[in-house]
């Protein structure tokens, strides 16, 4: 985006797409990116990164936007996590931040940052910014805080899905109890906001949607008082272009970089994402899931098995499964205390920590492997 005007993007409303990963939450964004009223970035989540650091700021010097610029360049743990490659100039970004020195809230910082992505979608005049992060669903109550007139799309999967789907990814992590614990964290967390605020919310499950997409893309126009337009469902057809890498190249396209970097995420990550919307994928856990892992993921996720919508197979008490899981609930509850002790560190020594891989987990995995040979 070339200009920038602070004053009404002040203004300008928005909404965090939330829900564990793999549920769904990229779709979403594929969808929101390709109306031309909408401004949302790729997947970054640098709010919940640099909160505690900037939050409560509220007159921004020119030394102090150049810190920030800065730290949004920062090496993150998963390179898709990158400002760089938001726009075609990285000094646009620097720009429009340089553009809200003086006196002005975190909120207006971010939404000039998401203002600053270069979509390969036409945009016209953006009267939504959206952010799509699932991360994001363990801060509701920060961007509560910061932002005004503020919604949330809230998409959940089934767990056992979605528990399959994270152990074919990279992230995520291999250890189906924890796996699911997550899963349980993501929507227990947003359960308890959406309680206290459920005019914010907009709910609806993965599997619902990629089976009437029309209809539940109109629920959220209408909850997010933006105009339908079904043009969006043809998102995959400007994408399937990043295979054509010898086009671009031919070409000369100055964003080559760029669609290179998302092509290769996309293909790595979202492959059904270059395709039309198809349901051909839910409920995929009946056939390939093995019944001790089903057991066990029901066991971990409890009651918020239905409190989402989802049925257990298998829901009686089981003392044997407390027991051989105990050591992994004190390793995932020591997790999310070092998380939040990890806001009052410097940003880089955060990094470090953050980024480590689990032992307890690799552990785990490692025996449950060769206890099933």
């Amino acid at each position: 985006m070339d200009s920038i005007d602070v004053e009404k993007i002040k203004k300008t409303p928005i909404c965090f797409i939330i829900g564990s990963p793999r549920s769904g939450t990229t779709m979403l964004r594929m969808l929101f990116d390709a109306h031309p009223n909408i401004a949302i970035p790729i997947e970054h989540p640098y709010f919940l990164l640099f909160y505690s650091k900037y939050h409560k700021i509220k007159y921004w010097t020119k030394e102090l936007l150049i810190e920030f610029y800065e730290d949004l360049r920062s090496k993150q743990k998963f390179k898709e996590w990158s400002i760089d490659y938001w726009s075609l100039d990285s000094n646009v970004i620097k720009n429009n931040l340089l553009k809200c020195e003086g006196k002005n809230d975190f909120h207006t910082i971010c939404k000039v940052i998401h203002l600053s992505y270069e979509s390969f979608y036409e945009k016209k005049d953006i009267t939504l910014i959206a952010d799509q992060n699932p991360v994001y669903s363990v801060c509701i109550n920060k961007l509560i805080e910061v932002f005004d007139n503020v919604k949330f799309i809230h998409i959940t999967r089934d767990y056992r899905d979605h528990i399959n789907s994270i152990k074919n990814v990279s992230f995520g992590g291999d250890a189906v109890p924890l796996i699911a614990l997550r899963w349980k964290l993501f929507l227990k967390n947003t359960l308890k906001y959406k309680k206290q605020h459920p005019e914010l919310f907009f709910t609806v499950k993965y599997e619902d949607f990629v089976l009437s997409p029309d209809k539940y893309m109109k629920e959220i126009s209408s909850f997010l008082d933006i105009e339908y337009l079904p043009s969006v469902f043809d998102f995959y057809k400007i994408q399937s272009n990043l295979n054509d890498y010898s086009k671009l190249v031919e070409n000369r396209d100055k964003r080559l970089s760029f669609f290179n970097f998302f092509a290769e995420s996309i293909l790595k990550y979202h492959s059904n994402l270059m395709k039309p919307i198809n349901s051909s994928n839910i409920y995929a856990w009946r056939k390939s899931m093995p019944s001790q892992e089903v057991e066990l993921a029901d066991f971990m996720v409890g009651k918020y098995a239905e409190l989402a919508g989802y049925e257990r197979k298998y829901n009686r008490i089981n003392v044997f499964l407390f027991f051989k899981t105990s050591l992994l609930y004190i390793h995932y509850f020591t997790q999310i205390l070092i998380g939040k002790l990890l806001i009052f560190l410097p940003l880089k020594l955060r990094y470090k920590i953050a980024s480590r891989e689990s032992i307890v987990e690799k552990l785990y995995v490692k025996l449950t492997k060769k206890s099933h040979k």
